[in-house]
């Protein structure tokens, strides 16, 4: 287990846009694939 998962917050109750996802996965500094993981 790790503490990665408090790069990405995101509201459930918001629906979130492709760019909107880039920039969050820009600014996390981490691979789709690693975001996959955490949700």
């Amino acid at each position: 287990m790790t503490d990665d998962k408090h790069l990405v917050i995101i509201p459930r109750h918001h629906v979130i846009k492709p760019g909107t996802l880039k920039q969050i996965l820009d600014a996390a500094e981490i691979s789709p694939e690693h975001f996959k993981d955490l949700l």
